[in-house]
Order: C-alpha cells, then sequence, then structure tokens
C-alpha cells in the first residue's frame, strides 16, 4: 500500500542544514514528520489524492529556529505595558509624551507601567530623571523597567504607595541609587525593585497576551522557546494554553530555583514533588532548574574582574555566596534536574564551573547537558573546564545588536573583542546555542544571526571580528545547536527525514544576500509539525 504525503514542499531552496551548503528543491510530510527531502521528481512520486501542495515560489526554506533562553510570558506581558523602546521612543521628550498620554487615561492612583529603554540608543544618552517623573506624573507611581531587566527608574509616588521611606536602607541583592547629596535619584538596581508593590495580571490576562505574543514568535520563524524563569503562575499558564488547545508552539520549561529578582524561588517545592526534567511531553515539558548569579552589562552590575569603563571600584555584584550555589547545584543533581545558570562576568563565571565540580555532576552521567547561560566573558580557563564538564554555553549573542552598545560603553572595545567568544567555543568543542534573552532583546533570530557574523550593533557600531561565525554556523546555533541543547537533536533542529516538520519560508536566501541583509530577512510562513501556524499579513485577533 502506497503511503501518501499530507503535504509536499516544492519549488523551493531547501537547505536541511545538514551539510553546508547544500540544498534540494522539495520534501514531504506525512503526520507531522518529514517523510522524504530531494529532488521533486521523486518526491511528486508521494503525492496522493488529499496532498496539498505548498509552492513556495523558489524561496529558502529551512528548519524553524529554537529560541534557546527567553522570557515568553514576561514578552506577552509587555504588550499590555508602555514600549519605551528606542525605536518607539528615541529620546526624552518621546519618553515624556508617552508617559503624559498614559497619565491622561489613567485613574488618580493607578500605576504606569513601561519597559525597554536603553540610554545607549537614545539621543543625547539621557533618559528622563526621577524629578521629570514627579513633575508629569506627580499623582501615578510610575516604574519604568530598563531593556536589561536588571534596573529601573521610579517616581517619588512609587516609594509612597509601596510603602518605602525616602531614606530606606537598599534592599538585600539591590539597591536605591543616591547622588553625591545622599538624594534618591529614582534609579533601582536588581532585587531592589522587587520592594516596589507593582500591579500583577491575572491568569487571563496573561493569556490573551500570549495571544500576541505567539503570534509574533511564530512570526519570526520560532516552533520552539525556552522560557528560563518559569515560575508557580507560567507553569499553570502554560498549562492552562495547552489543555485548552491555545499552545501552538512548543515550550520548555526551566524552573526558577531560587527566590531573586521579584520572581520566588521553586527548589524546595520542586525536590518534594519529586519533578525532574524531562516531565511533561513533547510540545511542553520541564527542562531543567535555573540560577542567577550576576546581574547585567548594560546596568552595570554583571560579576566583572575589572571595573566597568567609567568607575573606580565596580565590579558588579553576585546574588549569593559560593557555598549556597554549591549547595543548591549538589541538591539538583541528586534530584535529577539539569542545571542553567545565569553568568555573566569572569567572577560569575567562576562561582557557576566552581559549583558544578563541587556537584561532581560527571558522577551522574544520566543528567547531563547543563548550562551557564550567557557566559559572556570566560577565560582560557573557564572554556577549558566546561570543556572538560561538557557543559553548554547559552550565548545571548543577540545582545551584541540590540544592545551591543551599552556593552562597548561599560566593556570598552577590548573586553567587547573577547566576549560572546563564538570561535573559541567552537574550537573548544562547546556546543553554544543562540538566543536574545526575549525581552531583554529584540527578539527577531535573524538579528541574532547578522551579529553573530558581522558584529555590528543595531546603532552600526562595527566590533572586532575575530569571533564571528559564518552564516551556516550561525543559523546552526539557532537550530542544530539549540536542539542539542533541549535534548532534540533527533527530532528539530534540521529536515532530516524522520524528524518533525518545523520549517520557515523567508523572503531573501541567508546563504546569498549580502551579509547586511541577513537582519532584513523577513518568514513568509512558519508550519510546526507540518500545519502552517502563520503566514505573512495575517491579523492577529484578541
Amino acid at each position: 500500500m502506497m503511503l501518501y504525503a499530507d503535504l509536499i514542499v516544492t519549488n523551493a531552496r531547501v537547505y536541511s542544514m545538514e551539510v553546508e551548503g547544500e540544498h534540494t528543491e522539495s520534501f514531504a510530510i506525512k503526520d507531522g514528520r518529514i517523510l522524504a527531502i530531494g529532488a521533486y521528481v521523486k518526491i511528486d512520486e508521494l503525492k496522493g489524492p488529499d496532498t496539498a501542495i505548498y509552492d513556495a515560489d523558489s524561496k529558502a526554506v529551512l528548519p524553524a529556529f529554537i529560541e534557546s533562553h527567553a522570557h515568553p510570558l514576561d514578552f506577552a506581558k509587555k504588550q499590555l505595558e508602555l514600549d519605551l523602546r528606542p525605536r518607539m521612543t528615541p529620546n526624552r521628550e518621546a519618553i515624556i509624551q508617552a508617559i503624559k498620554q498614559e497619565v491622561a487615561k489613567k485613574q488618580k492612583g493607578e500605576w504606569i507601567i513601561g519597559a525597554g529603554w536603553d540610554e545607549n540608543l537614545m539621543e543625547g544618552k539621557r533618559f528622563v530623571t526621577m524629578a521629570d517623573l514627579d513633575e508629569i506624573a506627580p499623582e501615578h507611581p510610575v516604574f519604568l523597567l530598563r531593556t536589561c531587566v536588571h534596573n529601573a527608574m521610579v517616581n517619588t509616588k512609587a516609594f509612597e504607595l509601596s510603602e518605602i521611606a525616602l531614606d530606606a536602607n537598599d534592599p538585600e541583592g539591590g539597591s536605591f541609587e543616591r547622588d553625591e547629596s545622599g538624594t534618591l535619584t529614582g534609579y533601582v538596581m536588581e532585587d531592589a525593585m522587587s520592594v516596589f508593590k507593582t500591579p500583577t495580571y491575572s491568569i487571563e490576562d496573561t493569556k490573551r497576551a500570549w495571544k500576541i505574543a505567539e503570534e509574533i514568535f511564530l512570526s519570526w520563524g520560532i516552533a520552539t522557546i525556552n522560557d528560563m524563569a518559569t515560575g508557580k503562575e507560567e507553569f499553570k499558564v502554560y498549562q492552562q494554553l495547552q489543555k485548552e488547545n491555545r499552545l501552538r508552539l512548543n515550550v520548555g520549561m526551566w524552573l526558577w530555583g531560587r527566590t531573586q529578582m521579584s520572581r520566588t524561588g521553586l527548589q524546595e517545592e520542586i525536590t518534594t514533588l519529586g519533578i525532574e526534567s524531562g516531565f511533561g511531553n513533547e510540545q511542553l515539558n520541564v527542562q531543567g532548574i535555573k540560577f542567577m548569579i550576576d546581574g547585567s552589562v548594560g546596568g552595570k552590575t554583571a560579576a566583572v574582574a575589572e571595573p566597568f569603563e567609567g568607575t573606580a571600584n565596580n565590579y558588579g555584584i553576585v546574588y549569593l555566596k559560593q557555598s549556597e550555589l554549591n549547595d543548591r547545584f549538589k541538591k539538583a543533581i541528586q534530584n535529577n534536574l539539569r542545571i542553567s545558570v545565569h553568568a555573566i562576568g569572569e567572577r560569575a563565571l567562576e562561582m557557576a564551573l566552581q559549583a558544578f565540580e563541587y556537584a561532581e555532576i560527571q558522577k551522574y552521567p544520566h543528567i547531563e547537558r547543563h548550562r551557564i547561560e550567557h557566559a559572556i566573558l570566560p577565560t582560557e580557563d573557564h572554556l577549558k573546564r566546561m570543556q572538560k564538564l561538557s557543559i553548554i554555553a547559552g550565548s545571548s549573542i543577540g545582545f551584541l545588536y540590540s544592545i551591543g552598545d551599552g556593552y562597548v560603553n561599560n566593556l570598552g572595545h577590548e573586553r567587547v573583542k573577547r566576549a560572546f567568544p563564538h570561535q573559541k567555543f567552537k574550537a573548544y568543542g562547546i556546543v553554544a546555542p543562540g538566543n536574545s534573552d526575549l525581552p531583554v532583546t529584540e527578539g527577531n533570530p535573524f538579528l541574532g544571526v547578522y551579529t553573530a557574523v558581522t558584529r555590528t550593533t543595531s546603532s552600526g557600531t562595527k566590533t572586532d571580528r575575530s569571533e564571528s561565525l559564518s552564516v551556516y554556523d550561525a543559523l546552526c546555533a539557532y537550530m542544530i545547536d539549540a536542539a542539542y541543547g533541549n535534548f532534540d537533536e533527533h527530532k528539530r533542529g534540521t529536515l532530516t527525514v524522520g524528524k518533525k516538520a518545523d520549517f520557515m519560508v523567508v523572503s531573501h536566501d541567508p546563504f546569498v544576500v549580502q551579509e547586511e541583509q541577513l537582519k532584513d530577512i523577513q518568514v513568509i510562513a512558519t508550519y510546526v509539525e507540518g500545519v502552517e501556524q502563520y503566514r505573512v499579513g495575517e491579523e492577529v485577533k484578541v
């Protein structure tokens, strides 16, 4: 009995990504998997009376992207807030005007929440001050989250309604910035943000926002996304979305381990419940547990080895002591949980590696592929130890595009030269999936691919290219390497017979266009397991 395809994609430049440079013209799909791939004369034999045909009009077809590190529900909620990204509000005056419009729409005492600002990309590199906010919103508490999500600007009303005295001591793990006279500037850092009583969203609000966000993910060609800080609410939302058949892509959950950054830690509850890596199903599953050691480069809170540019003794911060980190890693390993840990600066990377070594992860081969997230400034010694321990580097190469100017300003060109060391990762055999850390940066993976190749920021600032990748390797970071990071290399990442038919049709062939055009490639259609989930031009209804 002949096995006919459900769908045949033809008249295309199909890149399976198994071998660099190779492409063919057609492939067939059956029951959500690749049935055959090759020349159309062969694939046409699988066409039956009910087979659908997709004519790609000579466009390039690639495996769908796998976003290895993002905060999807945080991004979803941002769709309900004031958008302060530099391309939306390029200067101080535009931000003031946007806040004034919010003031006009809200009742006195209602919070004004915004996010996405980056002073490094604003005209004059000036953001609004606490005095500005007090003048334009004296009756409204204002909380404006910086793009790095490690810092925020607030006004006096936010302190008042949160019952925080203006002379209060800094909270543990954070600080309220003060000027030389000791007066608050309104700039709050790290865990100091968590003491503000900002409003929370209901589960229904979050699910409504998810519909908008999910369509955006699919419009970027993303078929699988990792939530790197899944808490109780996120866990519940994802389950409900799947139960209600409202989850159109795949989600890997990394459960938040320790209370910090306004998030409640779950390690003790996870351990009590016996939840292990792999719990769930193919569409929604627990990948592991996530910890955070240091802050961000943009906020000058990453734990670096040398002071940030323009400072005498600012080496960043660490959230926890080495002994606590060691114990948490050991406990996670013993309870069959993969570990992901945020470590940007050299001091944070050293702490992460010491904790992995203390936990003796090599004695637990059934729990492997642990990750260091960002891993931006590793030393040669760190790279050798990562190689020995088979640690994955969750490289946020997307940072260099969206917030790279802040890296140049705060680290200087010499340190940026060795940041995001993809060629060194490659030389040491360290798998390094690319990511955006959305909503920290723009989430379109093609921006990350562009920057991995060109080492150029969104403003056009060019940095040293010694760590640049080829177009093929840059794409692999979001496909093959990201699949490996999820234990999905046998299911996704390439268009191979037997694998899931997760693919995208794009406007321009990334292997043909000039490298400057990589960032401008648009996704025409995205398929997840052979089902069309996005087509350009279709309106999203909420």
